[in-house]
């Protein structure tokens, strides 16, 4: 069994709503869309969706939190700019 490609399918069911959803509603189909094997394929069929779904849910609400602090750093970071602009005048 190829635990790389299991990782990366997996990484991309994390961020890749679409997939997904297709992997929930029909994972023969999906997985048949995938350069996996055959062990690989069966491995997938047998996970925990619930599981797989709150993992998902959970990258996504750190994915969010995440960019929200950087367009929080960000919008200070402009702050202090325009602050130091005005100082200077």
């Amino acid at each position: 069994m190829n635990s790389e490609k299991i990782e990366i399918f997996l990484a991309r069911l994390y961020t890749d709503q679409k997939l997904l959803q297709s992997f929930l509603e029909n994972p023969a189909q999906t997985l048949n869309n995938q350069d996996l094997g055959e062990e690989e394929k069966a491995a997938m069929q047998n996970i925990d969706r619930d599981g797989l779904q709150m993992a998902s849910n959970s990258y996504k609400n750190k994915r969010k939190k995440r960019q929200s602090l950087k367009t929080k750093s960000n919008f200070l970071q402009l702050i202090n700019k325009v602050k130091e602009k005005l100082k200077r005048k």
